[in-house]
């Protein structure tokens, strides 16, 4: 086979797998089936809105897939899941369709209540220096805000742990292990009940929103479309005016 030919076969080959693949996709929506995508910082979110949308469609199978923004993304376009909630991300994304579902919300800096830090009535980025951090893995929007935050002031941070799950991040800083930057949510339940502290850190505040993303080119199911109403609903009532100096 000429080269030519080679390249017209492997274009051929990859459309082929493209069209079944998007049949499977409009075989399972039809079949009352939802697969949804949530990057694991969402997770703890998105479960209450679960159980919501079964006691409205108790008849659709839902299916749940936890993962970094970027696997997401990439799950949705290859026909893998239907609908996707990621961090806010900025830029478009070829092939789909991103829309925001919920407001910006802040991340607050945490840690164990007796860090020398927490105690503190106000921190700067200076005093970071030095601390380790817990931060997500790679591929989470939420780790690269909180990176360009610290490449912004200067701070060379000390990343002693990179962890997919929330509850995994959250009990290495109760053990004093190290603090982090969290999506306020995430953490409120420990900030009341006192097992996790805000540091008071003097800057401008870090925030994430949450956006959804789903096939451009295919329309969303009747499961997806009413999913997606539940949750822009569900987010758009949530008042998060808590300011770190409130929560003691």
């Amino acid at each position: 086979m000429t080269e030519t030919g080679q390249k017209l076969f492997h274009y051929a080959e990859q459309f082929y797998l493209s069209a079944i693949k998007a049949e499977t996709f409009l075989q399972e929506q039809k079949n009352n089936n939802l697969s949804i995508g949530i990057a694991s910082p969402l997770t703890q979110q998105f479960i209450v809105l679960i159980k919501k949308f079964k006691q409205y469609y108790p008849h659709v199978m839902v299916t749940l897939r936890e993962g970094t923004d970027q696997e997401i993304i990439a799950d949705v376009r290859d026909f893998k899941l239907m609908l996707g909630f990621i961090g806010t991300i900025e830029q478009s994304v070829r092939e789909l369709n991103v829309i925001p579902v919920a407001p910006e919300n802040r991340l607050v800096l945490v840690s164990f209540p007796q860090n020398p830090l927490a105690c503190k009535e106000k921190v700067i980025w200076k005093d970071l220096e030095g601390c380790s951090l817990i931060i997500h893995r790679e591929g989470m929007t939420g780790r690269n805000i909180i990176l360009d935050a610290f490449k912004k002031n200067r701070i060379k941070p000390v990343i002693t742990a990179e962890i997919e799950s929330i509850e995994g991040m959250k009990n290495l800083i109760k053990q004093d292990a190290g603090i982090g930057l969290k999506f306020f949510p995430n953490v409120k339940e420990e900030i009341l009940n006192k097992t996790l502290k805000i540091i008071p850190l003097e800057s401008d505040q870090l925030k994430i929103g949450i956006d959804a993303v789903f096939q451009a080119n295919i329309s969303l199911s009747l499961p997806s479309k009413a999913f997606l109403d539940i949750a822009i609903e569900h987010f758009n009532n949530i008042s998060t005016k808590v300011s770190a100096g409130s929560v003691k």
